[in-house]
């Protein structure tokens, strides 16, 4: 039955998805209906049709995004970057195999990432971490927090203090750049 619905839910991706968007509104749109249709699927679809769902992606997220790129307002342009960033914490789901030490291992690596890169990234680059530390802080936790321990659970506060230091860190970078701006 669950194979019959995930079949089902596919060949409906597919046949909504077969047709190139006609304008950047109906490409953020189409998009945004993929992301959705996608977000029920990625933890229990077979990896046959995952790599149906990830070619899909690779043309809203590179073929789609050429013809229009230039014509998103700097609203659809983040929704852009964030779909991005979304599917990309769907790809790290699938490869932590949805266990509670795979997401742990996986947050690590992401804190580790955040760490590194917070004061040399770009604002979109950034933005894309940002989206992923949602899906982990929240999205990925509330799905493992009966299995997560006290230990799990100081652990993941680490983490997430660890990235609200580098949040911090990163919007007093900012903060400096402006008032030494005003003397320049």
């Amino acid at each position: 039955m669950k194979r019959l619905l995930n079949i089902a839910l596919l060949a409906l991706l597919a046949l909504f998805v077969s047709c190139a968007p006609s304008s950047k509104e109906s490409y953020v749109q189409k998009f945004d209906e993929f992301m959705t249709k996608t977000a029920g699927l990625y933890t229990t679809c077979p990896s046959k049709q995952w790599i149906k769902i990830e070619k899909e992606f690779k043309k809203y997220s590179e073929e789609y995004l050429k013809l229009y790129e230039f014509d998103l307002t700097p609203e659809q342009r983040v929704a852009v970057q964030e779909y991005v960033a979304i599917f990309h914490g769907f790809q790290e789901f699938r490869e932590f195999n949805g266990t509670k030490e795979g997401y742990i291992m996986a947050f690590d690596k992401l804190i580790l990432e955040a760490g590194r890169t917070y004061d040399s990234c770009t604002e979109a680059e950034w933005k894309a971490l940002e989206v992923k530390y949602q899906l982990y802080s929240d999205t990925y936790y509330q799905l493992f927090e009966k299995e997560l321990t006290s230990g799990d659970k100081i652990r993941i506060l680490g983490y997430q203090t660890k990235f609200v230091g580098y949040q911090s860190q990163r919007g007093a970078g900012d903060i400096i750049e402006g008032i030494s701006s005003w003397f320049n």
